[in-house]
């Protein structure tokens, strides 16, 4: 069916191909996801820009992103749009028809040379196809190639680098640096081992030269943060971020108790905070009870950019699978991610230059539900006792926890 209607599509809105690079004056990047999808965003940007270095590079995102977004220079215009069928809260089809509309209007009366979808799913390309732009470039996720003049088809490796492919149509090789090897990535084909500590690059036995992520922390976020630092008296500290919006991602607050007790009693001299949203303040408030001096609970106090300010102060990072552990692997720094269930390696946190300690088990390759209850039955693959996180052990977490934190 999906083919179908891309067919269908295609007859009536025909596409152009075979642009000249140098007559690419303005471009719109749509990146319809939430915060580790727009993170994964920036070496993109990074390399569209090096590409294009004198065109106007637009960026529309929910407003989510909106804060943080502006660090990047590789932007020259925000535009924030709470795209209907991502933003978590229900709402009216009429006003979503409306919003969709007078988005559309917006993006049209710009004029836009290029238009760039990163998201890849129906909804994006439509909204790409009637975006007024003169050329397309997009991601055939399943059938949805209709609007577009160059198409990618990755989607096997970390999300990343299956951006990075997009332009492959217009720069012929994004690769290969053999003079700077370093920054060459070998990608090594079929790894997919149970338990999983320093994951390695993963694909199809390609080198793909990977930009960096250009993540600076502005000097304003990070005075702010050493001066709250200062006033609480903390020193040495970890930030863990205990709590997601997908419940299967969800490790659990009694872990994370147990976590912090070991840490707390084997670890001298370490503080804990306790990052989230005001919606996980009074959750993340039962972590506080384990040592009421040691145990900071900041969720719901900090922008996005002061969390990455907070992050890149820290001496590790712990959490689940979210929009705080990409910006962890963005600024670079030392994390742990205990990896639930979702597409993997595609969305996991990256950066090869420090590349995460992920731990994931065997459970968590039964991704859907319909599977995880074939596999587990339907009690232990129930959103609030997931088989997949329930896997993880504390001790194996501290085991890794305690070895990155003695080495400063």
């Amino acid at each position: 069916m999906k083919r179908l209607i891309s067919f269908l599509l295609h007859m009536f809105f025909p596409v152009r191909s075979g642009f000249d690079k140098s007559k690419i004056k303005s471009i719109v990047v749509l990146q319809f996801g939430h915060i580790g999808d727009i993170v994964l965003s920036f070496p993109f940007l990074k390399e569209l820009r090096k590409i294009f270095p004198h065109a106007k590079i637009t960026f529309v995102c929910g407003d989510w992103g909106g804060d943080f977004v502006t660090i990047n220079k590789n932007i020259d215009e925000i535009i924030i749009f709470d795209h209907p069928w991502q933003i978590r809260k229900e709402q009216n089809f009429f006003t979503a028809a409306r919003a969709t509309f007078s988005f559309l209007k917006v993006l049209r009366h710009k004029k836009f040379d290029l238009a760039v979808d990163l998201k890849g799913n129906l909804n994006s390309a439509l909204i790409n196809l009637f975006s007024g732009s003169r050329f397309k470039i997009g991601r055939d996720f399943g059938g949805y190639d209709f609007p577009y003049s160059y198409v990618s088809g990755a989607y096997d490796d970390y999300e990343a680098l299956n951006l990075l492919a997009l332009l492959e149509k217009i720069k012929p090789r994004l690769c290969i640096d053999e003079q700077n090897s370093s920054r060459v990535l070998e990608i090594s084909p079929g790894m997919n081992p149970d338990f999983l500590i320093g994951v390695n690059n993963r694909g199809k036995g390609s080198k793909i030269d990977f930009p960096g992520y250009e993540f600076p922390v502005p000097e304003k976020e990070l005075r702010t943060i050493t001066n709250k630092l200062l006033k609480s008296n903390i020193n040495r500290f970890v930030v863990i971020h205990p709590t997601t919006l997908w419940k299967p991602r969800n490790w659990g607050i009694n872990n994370y108790k147990k976590l912090i007790e070991k840490m707390l009693d084997n670890i001298n001299n370490l503080t804990v905070i306790i990052i989230g949203s005001n919606a996980e303040i009074e959750e993340n408030n039962k972590l506080i009870a384990t040592d009421p001096k040691r145990v900071r609970n900041f969720s719901g106090e900090l922008s996005l950019i002061e969390t990455a300010a907070l992050i890149s102060r820290a001496d590790l990072f712990i959490g689940s699978d979210s929009g705080p552990a990409h910006l962890a692997a963005a600024i670079g720094s030392k994390l742990v991610v205990l990896m639930g269930p979702g597409e993997y390696p595609r969305f996991a946190p990256y950066n090869p230059f420090n590349m995460p300690k992920i731990i994931r088990h065997e459970t968590c390759e039964y991704q859907t539900n319909n599977n995880c209850k074939q596999k587990y039955g339907v009690d232990k693959c129930a959103k609030e006792n997931n088989v997949c996180m329930d896997s993880i052990k504390v001790d194996e977490v501290f085991t890794v926890v305690k070895g990155l934190l003695s080495c400063r």
